[in-house]
Protein backbone atom coordinates (compact mmCIF):
# COMPACT_ATOMS: atom_id res chain seq x y z
CA UNK A 1 0.00 0.00 0.00
CA UNK A 2 0.97 3.56 -0.91
CA UNK A 3 2.26 5.71 1.62
CA UNK A 4 -0.18 9.01 2.19
CA UNK A 5 2.63 11.37 0.26
CA UNK A 6 2.83 8.74 -2.35
CA UNK A 7 -0.92 8.63 -2.53
CA UNK A 8 -1.34 12.46 -2.52
CA UNK A 9 1.23 13.21 -5.54
CA UNK A 10 -0.09 10.41 -7.29
CA UNK A 11 -4.04 10.14 -7.03
CA UNK A 12 -5.45 13.80 -8.02
CA UNK A 13 -9.30 12.97 -6.54
CA UNK A 14 -7.51 12.16 -3.27
CA UNK A 15 -5.37 15.81 -3.02
CA UNK A 16 -8.87 17.43 -3.96
CA UNK A 17 -10.15 15.57 -1.14
CA UNK A 18 -7.69 16.66 1.21
CA UNK A 19 -7.37 20.47 -0.18
CA UNK A 20 -11.22 20.79 0.16
CA UNK A 21 -10.70 19.22 3.91
CA UNK A 22 -7.93 21.52 4.46
CA UNK A 23 -9.87 24.79 3.42
CA UNK A 24 -13.25 23.82 5.07
CA UNK A 25 -10.86 23.48 8.66
CA UNK A 26 -9.21 26.76 7.69
CA UNK A 27 -12.57 28.58 6.85
CA UNK A 28 -14.61 26.87 10.53
CA UNK A 29 -11.76 28.53 12.13
CA UNK A 30 -11.68 31.65 10.84
CA UNK A 31 -15.11 31.47 11.52
CA UNK A 32 -14.53 31.53 14.85
CA UNK A 33 -12.78 34.13 15.33
CA UNK A 34 -14.23 36.46 13.03
CA UNK A 35 -17.41 36.50 15.30
CA UNK A 36 -15.40 37.40 18.10
CA UNK A 37 -13.97 41.10 16.04
CA UNK A 38 -15.11 44.36 18.42
CA UNK A 39 -14.45 47.93 17.95
CA UNK A 40 -12.18 47.32 21.16
CA UNK A 41 -9.61 45.63 18.70
CA UNK A 42 -8.97 48.88 16.28
CA UNK A 43 -7.25 50.71 19.77
CA UNK A 44 -5.32 47.83 20.30
CA UNK A 45 -3.86 48.03 17.23
CA UNK A 46 -3.69 51.87 16.49
CA UNK A 47 -0.37 53.54 16.71
CA UNK A 48 0.52 57.16 16.65
CA UNK A 49 1.47 58.30 13.43
CA UNK A 50 2.96 61.24 11.85
CA UNK A 51 -0.09 61.63 8.55
CA UNK A 52 0.00 63.79 5.59
CA UNK A 53 -3.48 65.10 5.28
CA UNK A 54 -4.88 67.59 2.80
CA UNK A 55 -5.58 70.82 4.89
CA UNK A 56 -9.44 70.69 5.28
CA UNK A 57 -9.56 74.66 4.36
CA UNK A 58 -8.20 73.96 0.82
CA UNK A 59 -5.02 76.01 -0.80
CA UNK A 60 -3.52 72.10 -1.83
CA UNK A 61 -1.36 72.42 0.81
CA UNK A 62 -1.13 69.36 3.56
CA UNK A 63 -0.78 69.40 7.30
CA UNK A 64 0.99 66.83 9.14
CA UNK A 65 -0.52 65.76 12.32
CA UNK A 66 0.01 62.56 14.63
CA UNK A 67 -3.35 60.63 15.06
CA UNK A 68 -3.88 56.86 15.98
CA UNK A 69 -4.12 55.15 13.12
CA UNK A 70 -3.89 51.34 11.19
CA UNK A 71 -1.75 49.28 8.20
CA UNK A 72 -3.80 47.59 6.29
CA UNK A 73 -1.89 44.54 8.33
CA UNK A 74 -2.79 45.91 11.33
CA UNK A 75 -6.55 46.30 9.60
CA UNK A 76 -6.55 42.73 8.60
CA UNK A 77 -5.37 41.23 12.24
CA UNK A 78 -8.32 43.46 13.90
CA UNK A 79 -10.53 41.86 11.19
CA UNK A 80 -9.52 38.20 11.35
CA UNK A 81 -7.99 38.42 8.17
CA UNK A 82 -4.06 38.02 6.47
CA UNK A 83 -2.73 41.41 5.15
CA UNK A 84 -2.65 39.27 1.14
CA UNK A 85 -6.60 39.08 1.78
CA UNK A 86 -6.59 42.41 2.68
CA UNK A 87 -4.78 43.92 -0.33
CA UNK A 88 -6.53 41.78 -2.81
CA UNK A 89 -10.10 42.47 -1.69
CA UNK A 90 -8.88 46.21 -2.20
CA UNK A 91 -7.57 45.52 -5.62
CA UNK A 92 -10.57 43.90 -6.36
CA UNK A 93 -12.48 47.02 -5.19
CA UNK A 94 -14.68 44.91 -2.36
CA UNK A 95 -12.64 46.67 0.41
CA UNK A 96 -11.69 50.65 0.71
CA UNK A 97 -8.35 51.43 0.00
CA UNK A 98 -6.81 53.35 3.20
CA UNK A 99 -6.13 57.13 1.91
CA UNK A 100 -3.97 58.34 4.35
CA UNK A 101 -0.38 58.91 3.72
CA UNK A 102 2.26 58.59 6.44
CA UNK A 103 4.55 61.32 6.23
CA UNK A 104 7.37 58.96 6.63
CA UNK A 105 8.20 56.01 4.20
CA UNK A 106 5.94 54.18 2.57
CA UNK A 107 1.90 52.94 2.98
CA UNK A 108 -1.01 53.85 3.33
CA UNK A 109 -3.04 54.13 6.83
CA UNK A 110 -6.85 53.77 7.96
CA UNK A 111 -7.88 56.38 10.45
CA UNK A 112 -9.40 55.03 13.89
CA UNK A 113 -12.50 56.80 13.03
CA UNK A 114 -12.51 54.43 9.41
CA UNK A 115 -11.68 51.44 11.03
CA UNK A 116 -14.39 51.67 13.94
CA UNK A 117 -16.97 52.00 11.52
CA UNK A 118 -15.49 49.60 8.92
CA UNK A 119 -15.17 47.33 12.03
CA UNK A 120 -19.06 47.91 12.68
CA UNK A 121 -20.09 46.68 9.19
CA UNK A 122 -17.91 43.71 8.81
CA UNK A 123 -19.50 42.44 12.50
CA UNK A 124 -22.76 42.57 10.87
CA UNK A 125 -21.82 40.58 7.74
CA UNK A 126 -19.75 38.16 9.82
CA UNK A 127 -23.44 36.98 11.41
CA UNK A 128 -24.61 35.63 8.28
CA UNK A 129 -20.80 35.14 5.96
CA UNK A 130 -17.68 33.77 6.92
CA UNK A 131 -15.71 35.33 3.91
CA UNK A 132 -16.25 38.72 1.87
CA UNK A 133 -17.42 37.78 -2.21
CA UNK A 134 -18.06 40.26 -5.02
CA UNK A 135 -21.73 38.78 -5.12
CA UNK A 136 -22.08 40.32 -1.80
CA UNK A 137 -22.71 44.26 -3.09
CA UNK A 138 -24.88 45.31 -0.52
CA UNK A 139 -21.60 44.75 2.49
CA UNK A 140 -19.58 46.33 0.00
CA UNK A 141 -21.44 49.22 -0.47
CA UNK A 142 -21.87 49.58 2.89
CA UNK A 143 -17.78 49.39 3.92
CA UNK A 144 -17.67 52.23 1.20
CA UNK A 145 -20.60 54.50 3.11
CA UNK A 146 -18.83 53.72 6.31
CA UNK A 147 -15.37 54.45 5.33
CA UNK A 148 -16.63 57.96 3.99
CA UNK A 149 -18.72 58.99 6.68
CA UNK A 150 -15.07 58.10 9.15
CA UNK A 151 -13.12 60.59 6.55
CA UNK A 152 -15.88 63.08 6.86
CA UNK A 153 -15.75 62.39 10.98
CA UNK A 154 -11.85 62.98 10.49
CA UNK A 155 -11.94 66.45 8.85
CA UNK A 156 -14.77 67.76 11.47
CA UNK A 157 -12.40 66.88 14.28
CA UNK A 158 -9.44 68.47 12.48
CA UNK A 159 -11.27 71.92 11.64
Amino acid sequence: MASDKERYRTDEKYREAIKRNRRERYRQDKAKSLRTISTKDVHKHAQQRVLKVDHPLGGGGCVAWEVPCLSTKEMGQVLGYDHTTMSRWQREGLFPKPIYEKASGPGRMYSVAQAHRIVQVMQHHHKTHQYLYTKDTHTIEQLQKAFNEGTEEDKTKTS
